[in-house]
Formats: structure tokens, C-alpha cells, sequence
């Protein structure tokens, strides 16, 4: 993820108390106003989780006649259902942080 300005704002409005004080939070952040951003974010993750396995276990040269192979693929590509689903639902949400795929 890249910092951005949007990002510090965020970050310096969900941390500051009163009279320009602020906090370290050692919890996670439970603000039901912060569920869309999470969302989103575990979202991209899992659709790059799910690529990064999918790399690794076709690399391994997998059996295609292992029906125990092929049981995990097919469960594997289930993810792919449900996580387009997921992606459409949170096509419209904005984020105050910027996700690329830039290193």
C-alpha cells in the first residue's frame, strides 16, 4: 500500500483526542465506520494471496489425475467465486488510502 495524503489525514483524525492529543493504539481499530475500509482492504489481500498460491502450486508441476488434486483445485477456484462477489460489492466503497500494484 502506498501513503498517501488521504491516508495521514485519516490516520491523524482516528488517533487524535481532545486538544491535539493523540493515542498509540495497541488494539485494532473496532470503529464500525472503519468496517468499508477494512473490507476492502482483506479483500485485495486475499485476491493476491490467492494469485501468490496459485503461482506456487502450478509451479509444483501438480498431478491433474490426483483426484485429491483435483479436489483441491476445484475448492481452490470456489475462492475465486466468492471473491469476485465480494470485489463487486465493494466496487463502489472509496477508500482513504490508495492500493497499488507497485512495490
Amino acid at each position: 500500500m502506498q501513503l498517501t495524503l488521504l491516508s495521514v489525514q485519516y490516520d491523524a483524525g482516528a488517533t487524535s483526542t481532545r486538544d491535539g492529543e493523540y493515542v498509540i493504539m495497541a488494539a485494532p481499530d473496532i470503529d464500525v465506520l472503519d468496517l468499508a475500509n477494512k473490507y476492502k482492504v482483506l479483500n485485495v489481500l486475499i485476491g493476491r494471496l490467492h494469485a501468490a498460491i496459485r503461482k506456487f502450486a502450478f509451479s509444483m508441476g501438480l498431478e491433474h489425475e490426483d483426484s485429491r488434486v483435483t479436489e483441491w483445485i476445484d475448492r481452490f477456484n470456489s475462492i475465486s467465486l466468492a471473491w469476485v462477489a465480494a470485489n463487486k460489492s465493494l466496487e463502489n466503497v472509496q477508500i482513504p488510502i490508495r492500493i497499488t500494484l507497485n512495490k
